[in-house]
């Protein structure tokens, strides 16, 4: 970072040619540094990436007319950007972002494959989740999904261009997520892809054979091994991995390179299908044990 450029100087002998007052104002600018968001970010910072990415005026058009913002950097360097309607209160929170900083290195068959042998800056999504303040619970149209407890607020294509933005500002190669559900990659795929061309293949054979079915069919389908290949009914089954939000030219690169797209094709060959029958047997006995939060 650059704090030792100016410590040492020979006009004060007494520290051993430290010399303090400037030195301490530049141990500061480093401390307050850590204490912004992504070492950069301050709540105008962010207030004027809502506006530029357009999720203040979404939430003028949900009505959402006063809203908090928060910023926090916890002791494990997670980075939390919180939003609250109306009141700072947990019941009120509508946006839970935490992030954080990470040099990814690729897996060793990916560095061997299509990747060249090196590491990578990345904006890591340690959690993400949004509330809708108008809705308490769930309805037909949009059910719960596996893993989730409220109804979202629709802001995630706002929130893709605020990451964006703040990657593109803070020079990193993109964003990282670990989707654990198969809907939640199926969701982010419009902007993010696999790492691994395989798991690319996978979910472009998802959407393309089961598009008939909704996102919460398909959720449980893969948790209850239903999703089946047509070829020999044996199960197939989503495998989570890194999913990239790519930024820097050398990250873009990768996923438009004819190696990568031409892995996609291979792999999203497959014939997918869901067992109707078993996904309603199998549904019902899970969620005699279990609630849809919690899978």
């Amino acid at each position: 970072m650059g704090i030792f450029s100016k410590i040492f100087n020979s006009n004060n002998n007494e520290f051993a040619g430290i010399s303090f007052g400037d030195d301490f104002n530049l141990f500061e600018r480093e401390d307050s540094a850590h204490k912004k968001f992504l070492g950069r970010y301050v709540e105008k910072d962010i207030q004027a990436l809502f506006n530029k990415c357009g999720l203040a005026q979404f939430f003028k058009d949900k009505k959402i007319l006063k809203y908090i913002l928060k910023l926090k950097v916890d002791d494990t360097m997670i980075h939390h950007l919180d939003v609250y309607n109306d009141e700072e209160k947990e019941a009120n929170k509508i946006i839970d972002l935490r992030i954080s900083e990470s040099r990814f290195s690729p897996s060793e068959s990916l560095r061997k494959g299509l990747l060249a042998n090196m590491t990578y800056d990345m904006i890591v999504i340690e959690w993400l989740a949004t509330r809708n303040p108008e809705k308490k619970k769930f309805s037909k149209e949009k059910p719960q999904l596996p893993g989730q407890k409220n109804p979202t607020l629709g802001s995630l294509k706002y929130l893709m261009a605020l990451m964006y933005h703040v990657a593109k500002e803070s020079t990193k190669d993109g964003f990282l997520d670990v989707p654990d559900h198969i809907h939640l990659a199926l969701m982010y795929m419009k902007e993010f892809k696999f790492l691994d061309p395989q798991k690319e293949g996978f979910v472009h054979a998802v959407r393309r054979d089961l598009k008939n079915f909704s996102l919460y069919q398909i959720s449980m389908a893969d948790i209850t091994n239903c999703i089946r290949t047509r070829k020999d009914g044996n199960v197939a089954k989503y495998s989570p991995g890194e999913q990239i939000f790519p930024v820097s030219r050398r990250m873009v690169k990768y996923f438009n390179s004819s190696a990568y797209k031409s892995k996609v094709k291979e792999y999203e060959k497959i014939k997918l299908f869901i067992d109707e029958k078993e996904l309603e047997k199998n549904t019902m006995e899970i969620l005699e044990n279990k609630k849809i939060a919690e899978l």
